[in-house]
């Protein structure tokens, strides 16, 4: 936003380091942080005198609050008028589960002059738990840019699965690992050369790391799983091109959008992932690559032998998926159309109407 001419004002309650926002240096003093004097979770309703005052003195044309816990509680004291929150996916699909914060969440989204959603089936999710909704909800989702995240893939003699994501449990690791281990085994018995060449890596922090090693000792095949760890952002695109299959097996819904999942496709790798959440939304099954049941490490190794076993069908899929990203998922496009949102906000254009197109049931159209 600040790139097109915009001012930004990021109003928190984090902390953070300067190497954390090092590009404020380079958008012209277009980008401005205000920190809020209170933290934790007391923060959200503590910080209200302070964000009346920065909103009266910034004087904004709209606000753009994300995730409807917390900071979508503390944004309900600003104004109703220009406000629109973003929801990511825990708050109405974990947090809900009680009573309690259902009824804080419906106040909430209700309180908003417009939802934002970063993918199709977490606005369905959105209208199944709050039926009675009248507040327009757009889907927003997360884009690439394709000049950082492009095939490069270099000619190699191992054949690489790999992911990139916190090693924790509601990413279905476990499930892969075991994947992996059967798929192992079984190209053993019909082409023993290849799966010497075969070889799963992990990249990405999390507090099932010691668990995952223990299973992967425990199938046989910790000499062929690297455990990377915490990569930065910037060198994610080297690991996806080291990737000649990609994988996320997520076991929970509030897997909301598979940015991670598009970051593959756009530098060529078939991916194969679980039907849960935002996932399928972000693969054409049989072309740019498979979606299976979660929870089914048969179903992901049967797809992963395939694609083991078919170089041919690896290329032809890694491409389908880069222009897949590139019709759909363009950094530029999700700018473009978070600008039009800003712009109908600022306008007083808050009616949505919804048109088919061919990619999900519903598309939305600002007017």
């Amino acid at each position: 936003m600040c790139d097109r001419g915009h001012m930004v004002h990021f109003v928190t309650q984090e902390s953070f380091t300067e190497n954390q926002y090092s590009f404020v240096n380079n958008v012209d003093n277009r980008f401005i942080i205000h920190r809020l004097p209170f933290s934790g979770k007391m923060g959200y309703a503590l910080n209200v005198f302070a964000l009346k005052r920065i909103t009266k003195e910034i004087n904004p044309d709209i606000i753009h609050v994300h995730q409807a816990a917390g900071y979508g509680f503390l944004g309900t004291f600003s104004d109703k008028k220009i406000a629109i929150v973003s929801v990511y996916g825990w708050e109405v699909y974990d947090l809900i589960k009680s009573k309690f914060w259902k009824h804080i969440i419906n106040y909430i989204i209700h309180w908003y002059r417009h939802i934002g959603s970063t993918s199709y089936c977490m606005r369905k999710q959105i209208l199944k738990v709050f039926p009675n909704i009248q507040t327009p909800i757009v889907v927003t989702p997360f884009g690439i840019d394709l000049k950082k995240f492009k095939n490069q893939h270099i000619k190699k003699d191992e054949i690489i699965i790999g992911t990139v994501k916190k090693m924790d449990r509601k990413y279905g690791i476990e499930y892969l690992v075991r994947a992996f281990a059967k798929t192992v085994k079984d190209i053993q018995k019909i082409q023993p050369e290849l799966a010497e060449k075969l070889f799963l890596e992990l990249v990405g922090p999390g507090n099932q790391i010691d668990k995952l090693k223990e299973l992967a000792q425990e199938l046989g095949i910790i000499d062929k799983v690297q455990f990377i760890g915490r990569v930065p952002h910037s060198e994610v695109p080297n690991w996806l091109n080291r990737f000649d299959i990609y994988s996320a097996p997520s076991i929970f819904d509030s897997e909301s959008f598979g940015v991670a999942v598009i970051e593959a496709s756009s530098c060529g790798c078939p991916v194969v992932v679980s039907n849960v959440g935002g996932l399928s939304e972000v693969v054409e099954n049989g072309v740019t690559g498979y979606i299976v049941p979660p929870k089914d490490s048969d179903a992901l190794a049967g797809r992963l032998k395939e694609l083991v076993l078919n170089p041919e069908l690896r290329i032809k899929m890694g491409e389908a998926g880069i222009n897949l990203v590139k019709k759909r998922y363009d950094w530029t496009y999700c700018v473009d159309l978070i600008e039009q949102i800003y712009q109908s906000i600022k306008n007083g254009s808050y009616q949505i109407k919804y048109q088919e197109d061919k990619y999900h049931e519903n598309m939305h159209v600002f007017h």
